[in-house]
């Protein structure tokens, strides 16, 4: 196998949801000019570093310098999905390059991602004027004094008991993030297998319906 293409995130056919290709794409090349080439495109490229200070780049040169470095890899990133919403996490990029590289040894490589669920039935609402980080949610999460802060562990835990704690803090510090979480409960109140929650640290909202 000398070319690998794969798909990460959602591409629904039904022109009822919100959007209809939300996907980043990676293509991974075996080639003979022993050199790293990193190409980003797509509509959120813009900001994502091709060379050294990427991620993916830095995967790639850590496996050559352990099992020296005979050919080289051309990969192609297009991004179509909005940096920081946690629909696509840049590890599993990361860990599909390292598995086409233990290809080319004939090593076994057991994939962490294999088990995730794909589904077209989903609809996603993206909060990208929100910047809410890992460290925002650790900060706020430790200020809560929970459960002795008995005001702020009703504001929080009123919404619903089966979200997380980050879950609900987010709902609770951005009311329309709430908001747009009731109202695809009532639109979907129909369906009775479904699951709703947030994605990465709560840039987007999204609802599975099985």
């Amino acid at each position: 196998m000398n070319t690998y293409k794969k798909i990460f995130g959602v591409i629904k056919k039904d022109e009822k949801y919100f959007y209809s290709h939300l996907f980043d794409e990676i293509e991974i090349k075996k080639v003979e000019k022993k050199k790293v080439q990193i190409s980003i495109g797509g509509k959120y490229a813009k900001g994502i570093p091709n060379n050294e200070e990427n991620s993916i780049f830095k995967a790639v040169q850590n496996f050559f310098e352990t099992h020296h470095k005979k050919f080289g890899i051309e990969i192609t990133i297009t991004k179509n999905i909005p940096k920081g919403t946690g629909l696509q996490e840049e590890e599993q990029m990361i860990d599909c390059v390292v598995e086409f590289l233990h290809a080319q040894f004939s090593e076994n490589y057991v994939s962490k991602y294999n088990a995730i669920i794909k589904s077209e039935n989903i609809e996603i609402i993206l909060f990208p004027k929100y910047n809410i980080t890992k460290n925002w949610i650790d900060e706020i999460t430790k200020n809560l004094l929970l459960p002795e802060n008995i005001h702020k562990k009703e504001n929080l835990f009123h919404f619903s008991p089966l979200f997380s704690l980050t879950e609900n803090i987010i709902f609770s510090y951005y009311p329309d993030i709430y908001l747009h979480y009731k109202n695809l409960i009532f639109l979907n109140k129909k369906n009775k297998n479904i699951f709703i929650g947030l994605v990465g640290k709560g840039s987007a909202l999204y609802i599975i319906k099985n």
